[in-house]
Parts: structure tokens; sequence; C-alpha cells
């Protein structure tokens, strides 16, 4: 972290806050494989590391070589610690053209029989979907980290993000200044979140009011009912359970089994617990120390096991008007000339 810090290129713009110090960095461009900056592209990587709690998931993917991907950090001072704190939160935006087709998103939910992106294509009246649609994914950040006066870095395992939900903001204000409407239309913006961590994590609260980025649910957009989407489960949710699925349930469905088998009861599951299942043509499984039918577990979790992150798709008019009101909020002061 020492050596990405003290390689970083100028920011693209730095804003300034009461006590806080957001500086806004664009790792990669749009449209283009090669990164800007060495150590911005391990910056990005070290972030997506902390999705390991989750499984093992590949820190880069097809749609990387075609996304812009962005880093904020912001600085400020911990209550009573002299030393000030960081914190870096990434964000890609994927477009909708190019290659791989499509962003990732509505391709892997479904409802009444077609994938949400072919009722995205009876909804919006564009015979070229993809030229209209862009994605936000991959949000992540480092450890909260203080720098000592020889420069070493301290992690601050105990503390949180405090500023999430304005770095959020900083990226889509960002990126809708690199790339503007006019040239790049992307009208509707994807986006799959968990209600929990949207409660918690991108909420800007100032003078004692909550403001939170704009997600509209799929179902909304779409005009359909909530409980006929869900997801498309061999695609991530097997692999990734701790992320896609209700893990409460899904740990009360496995003690089900191990009682039935004559097995006690355990207090939490790995995170590749159903990884079996996200391997093709697997008739019998072992799951939890269980073998188990592939197919009968399959439909034991579809029918007790409800999904958690929820796609959405929003206007992206509606998308940016919410990050300046995040912004406004904050009350911070743009910086036209970043300094070093």
């Amino acid at each position: 972290m020492k050596e990405l810090a003290s390689a970083l290129p100028l920011p693209l713009v730095v804003y300034e806050g009461s006590d806080v110090h957001f500086e806004v960095y664009r790792a990669k461009d749009l449209h283009r494989r090669r990164w800007n900056n060495t150590a911005l592209k391990h910056l990005v990587l070290a972030a997506r590391s902390s999705y390991s709690r989750y499984g093992n998931r590949p820190l880069l993917d097809a749609y990387d070589a075609k996304a812009a991907i962005y880093l904020v950090r912001a600085r400020y001072h911990l209550k009573g610690n002299a030393k000030e704190a960081c914190e870096w939160l990434s964000v890609r935006m994927v477009p909708g053209d190019g290659k791989p087709v499509g962003v990732g998103e509505p391709e892997v939910f479904r409802g009444k029989g077609k994938t949400m992106d072919q009722w995205m294509r009876r909804k919006i009246p564009h015979r070229d979907l993809w030229k209209y649609v862009a994605s936000s994914s991959r949000m992540c950040g480092t450890p909260v980290y203080t720098v000592t006066k020889d420069k070493k870095i301290i992690l601050l395992k105990e503390a949180s993000h405090r500023y999430t939900a304005m770095c959020f903001a900083l990226v889509h204000r960002q990126f809708a200044s690199d790339y503007p409407m006019e040239k790049f239309p992307y009208q509707y913006i994807t986006a799959i979140i968990r209600a929990d961590f949207y409660r918690k994590g991108l909420a800007h609260i100032a003078n004692g009011r909550r403001f939170y980025p704009a997600f509209v649910p799929a179902h909304t957009f779409l005009g359909m009912k909530r409980h006929t989407i869900r997801t498309k489960r061999d695609i991530y949710s097997y692999a990734f359970p701790s992320y896609w699925l209700d893990t409460k349930k899904l740990l009360r469905l496995v003690n089900d089994l191990r009682k039935e088998n004559g097995k006690r009861p355990v207090k939490e599951l790995p995170a590749n617990v159903l990884l079996p299942l996200a391997r093709p043509n697997r008739a019998i499984v072992r799951i939890a120390e269980v073998r188990i039918a592939a197919k009968r577990i399959k439909a034991m979790l579809d029918k007790f096991v409800p999904d958690v992150p929820e796609l959405k798709i929003t206007q992206a008019s509606v998308w940016y008007k919410s990050m300046d009101r995040i912004i406004k909020a904050g009350r911070l002061k743009r910086i036209e000339q970043p300094i070093r």
C-alpha cells in the first residue's frame, strides 16, 4: 500500500469538505484495454480482494477490458487520533456496447421465462439496446489506514468506511463529466445491490437527513411483480452464496439436512458450501457433509432460500440527479487545480 500510494499520479479533481478531502482518479478509460497507471491498477485489485470473504472470484473479468474504472480516496482525521486516516473506494462503469456485448447484470436475472435484458428490449425503444445502457458494478474498498511520520501504513482493522456514499456519488459525477450524454448516450444505468448494504453503506447523513443514490428496482422499471424476478443461480449464487443468498435461511436448510442424516448442526457455513452445484453434470453432490441429489437440493434452495441482491434499472437523468444531491448535501468545494 505504501509503494502504491507514493506512485500515484495527480487526481482528476479534488474536493474539500469541512473535515474531509476527496481525490478522484480514473484508473482506466472507457473502451480502452490499457490501464492509465500501474499504481492505480494495483489499488483497484487490492480493493477487489475484499471480495474474498464471499469466495474465490477472479479480480479481473472480461468486462474490465471495456469499462471505465474509478477510485476515490477520502482523507480525514479520526476522533482522538492526530494521524490522518484514508479510505479508498473503487467502482467501474461498464458500457453495454463493445465486446463482450452487454453489461453482465440484467443477463443474470430472469422472470416469466425471459432474462431481464430481453424484457428491457421490450421496454426501451431502441433497436440497439446496449448502446444506451451502462452498469455500475464492482464497488469495493480498501481497509481504512493511517500513515505514520516515517510513511508506514497502519491498517485500522476495526474502523469502517465513513464516506462510501460520497465517494460513490463522486465516481458517477466524474463519469458523467468524462463521458457526457451527448457523445455517450447511456440513458439507463443498471446495478445489483443488497438492501442491507444500501441502507447502511450508501446513506449520506447531513442535518439529520439521509441522502441515497437513486436505485429503481427492475420490477418497478419493467412493470412486473417483484417476486417474478429471480437470479439465474447457476451463474453466481452457488459459487458465492454468502453474497447472493439469504444466509440465515441457507444455514437453517443445511442444518435440517444434517439432522435428517444424523449429523449435528453447524453454527456457520464456509463460503464455498454450495460450490459443487456450480460444477456442471453433477447428479449427486456433497453439501456440508451430506450426499444429496443435485436436483433435489436445487429445488429446496429455490423453495426455502430467497435471493438477497436485487437488480436495479434507473434512468440516467434520475441517477445523476441523486448523485448531485448527495454532493450538494456534503457542501464540497471543488478545487480546479489538484495539488499532490
